[in-house]
């Protein structure tokens, strides 16, 4: 009987304890912080990425100043604009 709980459970799947509102809304707070932070830190480093292509075009170094905008690029559209997203959506849930 062991062995067939293995392959197929053991039939009720423990229902998760109700978590305290206080709770939630804790937690969504501390997620937001932790994205607002991460939004920063990427920010930052677009910034970063800006000057370095800026500094290795008036250095002549076409490459490596396109490799950085293309880093910067990419920094912006995939990370930034999720971080955004994710932040609006727990905004809404701590203002219902």
């Amino acid at each position: 009987s062991r062995g067939m709980k293995l392959f197929f459970g053991s039939g009720k799947a423990a229902e998760p304890a109700p978590v305290a509102p206080t709770d939630a809304i804790m937690k969504n707070k501390e997620a937001i912080e932790t994205l607002e932070k991460r939004h920063n830190f990427l920010e930052k480093k677009v910034e970063m990425q800006q000057k370095v292509a800026a500094e290795k075009a008036k250095a002549g170094d076409k490459r490596g100043a396109m490799m950085a905008l293309k880093q910067k690029k990419m920094l912006t559209q995939e990370e930034v604009w999720e971080l955004d997203d994710r932040l609006a959506v727990l905004k809404e849930k701590l203002a219902k």
